[in-house]
């Protein structure tokens, strides 16, 4: 069983390294999946490049106001990340939060999924 959790977990890594690239144009150094019966949990690493993070803190940019406008980036795209889960799962997505760091590179996704 510890077999088909780990490919599972570099599974849902994939998917949802995929949808940052593609849908929020984020490219993190570093992911971690947790998995348990019915909880996901996607911890996010180095979602901001160096340059980026500079650039936010020098055109004040607040922490808060630049999560808000990710969490809009996230929720419009969700739909595509709760279809692709769902799929490589084999089941139905119940709810996904965003769980934002006090740094701007730092973030998980936990993924609620129905019970069998």
């Amino acid at each position: 069983m510890e077999t088909a959790t780990g490919s599972m977990a570099i599974g849902v890594n994939l998917i949802v390294k995929n949808f940052l690239v593609t849908h929020v144009g984020a490219n993190p150094m570093e992911m971690k999946t947790e998995i348990t019966e019915d909880v996901l949990v996607v911890l996010i690493r180095g979602l901001l490049p160096p340059a980026e993070s500079e650039m936010l803190s020098r055109n004040g940019i607040t922490v808060v106001s630049y999560q808000q406008l990710r969490e809009q980036l996230f929720k419009k795209s969700e739909p595509v990340l709760r279809e692709r889960v769902a799929d490589f799962l084999q089941r139905s997505i119940k709810s996904i939060h965003y769980i934002f760091g006090t740094q701007p590179e730092d973030m998980s996704i936990i993924i609620y999924l129905e019970r069998l």
